[in-house]
């Protein structure tokens, strides 16, 4: 038994059609197709580093007609198919590397849905992938570099140039985790190469040259 009537959905969707992300949502007669659904819970997780009230579900843990009350309601937002890749790794595989990232993650997801100006002739999936990979970049250069503000804008800049010239012209956006897995190489081999130099540097000035003394 339908949740909804035809001619609700057809209301709700001629309301929202124009309106990102439902219009990069693929529509099947009376439904949104999306595989995640980024959900506001109204509940307090009480995680420090998380400010939303979000969690992601899965379409295919309830019914078709479910899932499209929930949208209706304003209870879930779908997510559109571009998005689907990152979103895969992240519950996984991401959200194993570092938790914190997650939730960053799932914060930085609310607040794109929110963004009904969102320009998505600009915004591409590379640029999504970009913005994702980043944060754990940042991160990483931040516990590593910790005060030393220099060296994380100066790494930061190098992995900007190795993302947009090396990664992306090499790796398909439809492989985020190859994407990210080989930002995060390369941002270890700077964070080596920085302390190798820090430490040489350290090394040349304590050096003393020897006294010669008058005859």
């Amino acid at each position: 038994m339908k949740v909804f009537s035809k001619k609700a959905f057809t209301a709700f969707y001629e309301e929202v059609k124009n309106k990102f992300p439902y219009k990069d949502v693929r529509i099947t007669r009376q439904s949104f197709n999306t595989k995640w659904l980024l959900m506001n819970t109204n509940i307090d997780h009480g995680i420090p580093f998380h400010d939303s009230r979000v969690v992601l579900l899965q379409a295919s843990a309830l019914s078709q007609d479910i899932i499209q009350h929930i949208i209706m309601r304003g209870q879930g937002v779908p997510l559109p198919q571009d998005f689907t890749v990152v979103v895969d790794s992240m519950v996984g595989w991401g959200r194993s590397i570092n938790a914190e990232w997650y939730y960053r993650f799932l914060d930085y997801l609310d607040y794109i849905v929110c963004m009904e100006d969102l320009d998505r002739r600009n915004y591409s999936s590379r640029q999504f992938c970009y913005d994702v990979i980043h944060m754990r970049v940042h991160q990483m250069l931040n516990d590593s570099f910790e005060g030393d503000h220099e060296a994380v804008a100066r790494t930061r800049q190098q992995w900007v140039n190795y993302f947009w010239e090396s990664v992306v012209p090499q790796i398909a956006t439809n492989d985020f985790y190859s994407m990210a897995q080989n930002s995060f190489d390369f941002t270890l081999g700077m964070i080596d190469d920085e302390r190798e130099a820090t430490q040489e540097y350290i090394a040349r000035t304590m050096e003393v040259e020897p006294v010669v003394s008058s005859p």
